[in-house]
């Protein structure tokens, strides 16, 4: 198995689509905060871009992590690759299990470290100047946040895998996360007191990265919001039970289709 993945990541490592994707993940966080929204780059500090951005950013993040994931799994399902593998002399199993290894560990963790990077970088250039922001929460919430990442990269995979495409699978995860938002908003429209958290991955992420909870203080002579971080142990809970549990069931339905569908 250990040979498949190294020669799965060796392919993802020159796959255009993939590196184009990278490239994008690596410029957004910083042209969009002074080419969109007008502000200097010395006035980004890492606390800024936590409160004002990185939020509404991972609603474009899903795209990547959608694209890599897809590509990573199933980029070689149109072609006999799977047959020869087969062929070879490995399991069907060791075969689809190196693939979502591959899959999660450049569909997830690739793409959470690019979407991360600017905390790290702004906060060591500008600083963190932010009342109330603890560095210890700001990482708990990032941890979190890989398990429904995880979950979104799990969908997107299985999908992949059924259709036996990963441009298939890019194109009915994306349609399928567009019906589910839009649906949601329209229940939470109706229902007020819906608590769309758990409902989805991305709004789980979403969650987990805007911090809306601050109070008013006089610090200096000055106003200044000061935001309270710490995560709820029932929240933690939550994010981790329903992003393990609804992600393992997209991966074993997908096992369930990769090992006893017929190959060509």
């Amino acid at each position: 198995m250990y040979n498949i993945i190294r020669s799965l990541n060796f392919t993802n490592r020159r796959n255009m689509a993939i590196l184009l994707t990278i490239i994008s993940m690596i410029a957004m966080p910083l042209l969009i905060p002074m080419f969109v929204l007008n502000v200097p780059f010395e006035d980004i500090t890492g606390g800024a871009y936590l409160t004002n951005l990185c939020g509404e950013l991972f609603a474009v993040w899903i795209f990547p992590i959608m694209i890599i994931s897809c590509i990573a799994a199933s980029a070689d399902a149109g072609d006999k690759t799977i047959y020869y593998e087969i062929m070879a002399g490995h399991s069907r199993s060791r075969i689809f299990f190196a693939r979502i290894i591959s899959a999660l560990a450049w569909g997830v963790l690739l793409c959470a470290v690019t979407f991360y990077l600017p905390l790290v970088y702004y906060g060591l250039i500008n600083g963190w100047p932010v009342e109330g922001i603890k560095i210890s929460d700001i990482i708990l919430r990032c941890l979190l946040s890989l398990l429904p990442m995880f979950r979104i990269a799990a969908f997107c995979i299985m999908v992949s895998v059924l259709f036996r495409s990963a441009g298939k699978g890019i194109g009915f995860s994306y349609l399928f996360i567009e019906v589910e938002v839009m649906i949601i908003e329209i229940i939470s429209e109706f229902y007020k007191k819906l608590d769309k958290t758990y409902l989805s991955g991305m709004y789980n992420v979403i969650d987990l990265l805007t911090l809306d909870n601050s109070r008013n203080y006089v610090i200096n002579g000055e106003k200044v919001d000061v935001y309270e971080t710490a995560v709820s142990g029932k929240y933690a809970l939550m994010t981790i039970a329903v992003s393990l549990i609804i992600g393992g069931i997209y991966l074993a339905a997908a096992y369930l289709d990769f090992t006893k569908r017929d190959r060509n």
